[in-house]
This record gives structure tokens, C-alpha cells and sequence, in this order.
């Protein structure tokens, strides 16, 4: 059995593609040590061709061809096939760096906690610039109880592994034809895993700056409802939480990130020209979130949307030409 399971999801990644597989099979340890599971997801490039390509060279490669179901379908996908004692997902236009994965993975070897996570270098595409990003108030090398993870700790989908029969055997399920999953990739599984760990080594360069990306306002705008169906969810998820009564420091976790992503929510019609069919649109969102006392009120501490509230989105053009002055004068959300 190997130690690791990659899962590569790949939609049109021809491009892409042969930088981020290079990076791992440039190894024979990580050749010897990891599967590579790359997801095609009904790409119309090249991308299902390089991928079988490097299937037939490397004995630890397996492609999956399927519709298109969007990046938590290719996850789902890589996930019910994985046999590794870990996981982990490499998005297909990322990369990692081979010397310090190669020492990541020999953590692997002898790790025996449900979550191992390591840093990361964000490159900026459109500048060239790479900075190092840090996990941030945990020691690393130190195993900690999931109930201890502190509320500013970002755990993310490009910086973790999951123990890969946890994960399974509780059928976690991210949602399909839908973007912006990555924070359900990481808050679903916490309720299930025990314990978890942070080294620093920097071992994924996660590509920014790309103006196609999913998470630049203008897409999160015309993608607004794959973003509400993603916070509905994790509202859903929420509640569970707090019907089962899960630990206190979960729920604050939990609540923390989920409190961003509203934010998001909020920001993504503030940052855009918007017509009154989009504000009665975002009137019937804040309605909705009303109703979790402690996330509309955490989610008031923004200027802007203390704002609108306050004034129940009368006048809402006028405000937002007052909250775009905000932005530019102070950069304050």
C-alpha cells in the first residue's frame, strides 16, 4: 500500500498538467511511496491524452475519465479510489517542491494522526512573486487535539492530508457541478478526525495573480449562486455542529471561517454593479443569515455591511458608492 494518494483534479489543464505530475514523479521516492490519481473532468483539451500518456510510463499513475462535475466531483471521484494511508489534492495548475515533499512524505511513514498538514509558497503569476505562507498559531511538529485548533489557523485544501479511511468510511461528500468547495473539503471531515499536525515544510506552490481563477470578485459575481450553494451547506453543517453538541472550540472554528465566507458573500455584490432584482437577491441572503445570531452578528463588524443593515438597504447605489470610497481611501471592509 502506497503511504500517499494524489488526487489530481484536472478540467482543461493542458497546459498545466506536466509542470504540476513532473514535480512528483521527478522523484523515485515519491514514485515508490505515492499514487497519483488524476480525475479528468470531461475536459475538451489535451488534458485526458497527457494524462494517460503518463499513466502508461508510471506504474503509480491512474486516470480517471469523467463528466464534468466540477472540482469537488473530481475530489469525490479521486477519493473513492484512493488506497493510500493519507490523501492529499494537488490542483492540477499547482505544483510542489520535490526535495520537500520527498522530506514531508518520509513524516508520513511513521505519522499516526488523522490530519498532517506542511506550508506553502503562494506564487503570483502576473508578478513572479513567491511568498512563503505559514500555518499560522501552531508549533510545528507538535500533535494537537482537533478540539484545540485555534479560530485564526487556516487549514486548507492545498496544505493537508486526511487520514484516507476516516475520511471514507464517513462518506464525505463535497458538492458537484458547484465551485468554491475547498472550505467544505476542510470543515466536513474536522467532526470525524481526532488529532492533527503542522510541519513547516514548504511543499506546495499554490498559482495566484490567473484573472480566469474562481475566486477574483468579478467570477464570484457571475458565479453567485455556486457561492450560495457552498454557504448554504456549510450553514447546514453548522447546525449540525451545534445539535450535537460538538465541542466548543469546533464550533468557534467552524463559525470563524464560516463567517468569512458570508463576508465573501456580501463583498462580491458590493464589488459589483448590481440592479434591484441583485439587491432584493442579497436583502433575502441577509435574512437568512439573521437567523444564526452569532454569524450576523460577528458579520455586522464589517463596515460595509454594518452599513446596509443599518440603513435595510435603502439606498443601496448611494451607499455603495460610500463603501467603494471606503475601500479606496482605506482599504477597510
Amino acid at each position: 500500500m502506497k503511504i500517499l494518494s494524489i488526487i489530481v483534479p484536472a478540467y482543461n489543464a493542458e497546459k498545466y498538467l506536466t509542470k504540476c505530475i513532473d514535480s512528483i514523479v521527478c522523484s523515485g521516492f515519491l514514485v515508490d511511496n505515492c499514487e497519483i490519481i488524476i480525475v479528468n473532468d470531461g475536459s475538451t483539451d489535451g488534458t485526458s491524452d497527457l494524462a494517460h500518456s503518463y499513466e502508461r510510463r508510471y506504474g503509480n499513475i491512474i486516470v480517471i475519465d469523467k463528466a464534468n462535475g466540477g472540482h469537488g466531483s473530481g475530489i469525490n471521484a479521486g477519493v473513492t479510489v484512493a488506497s493510500g494511508k493519507y490523501f492529499k489534492v494537488i490542483d492540477s495548475d499547482d505544483w510542489v517542491v520535490t526535495e520537500n515533499f520527498e522530506k514531508f512524505v518520509h513524516r508520513l511513514l511513521s505519522a499516526d494522526v488523522d490530519i498532517v498538514a506542511h506550508y506553502q509558497n503562494n506564487v503570483y503569476e502576473n508578478t513572479n512573486q513567491t511568498i512563503a505562507k505559514k500555518v499560522e498559531k501552531i508549533e510545528p511538529g507538535q500533535i494537537y487535539a482537533i478540539e484545540e485548533i485555534p479560530e485564526e489557523t487556516l487549514l486548507g485544501l492545498s496544505n493537508v492530508c486526511f487520514r484516507t479511511s476516516i475520511y471514507q468510511n464517513n462518506n464525505i461528500k463535497l458538492d458537484e457541478k458547484c465551485f468554491y468547495v475547498d472550505l467544505e473539503y476542510i470543515l466536513y471531515p474536522l467532526k470525524f478526525m481526532k488529532n492533527f499536525v503542522v510541519y513547516d515544510d514548504i511543499v506546495y506552490c499554490y498559482r495566484l495573480g490567473n484573472p480566469n481563477q474562481s475566486v477574483n470578485y468579478k467570477s464570484m459575481y457571475k458565479n453567485r449562486y455556486h457561492h450560495l450553494k457552498v454557504v448554504n451547506s456549510l450553514l447546514e453543517f453548522y447546525s449540525s455542529l451545534i445539535v450535537e453538541k460538538a465541542n466548543g472550540n469546533l464550533i468557534a472554528y467552524t463559525e470563524n471561517i464560516i463567517v468569512g465566507l458570508i463576508k465573501a458573500h456580501y463583498y462580491l455584490y458590493f464589488s459589483n454593479n448590481v440592479n434591484s432584482e441583485d439587491v432584493s437577491e442579497l436583502k433575502v441572503f441577509d435574512s437568512i443569515i439573521k437567523k444564526y445570531c452569532n454569524l450576523y452578528e460577528k458579520t455586522g463588524k464589517s463596515k460595509s455591511i454594518n452599513l446596509v443593515r443599518v440603513f435595510r438597504f435603502h439606498g443601496y447605489k448611494i451607499l455603495m458608492k460610500i463603501y467603494r470610497k471606503m475601500i479606496a481611501s482605506k482599504n477597510v471592509k
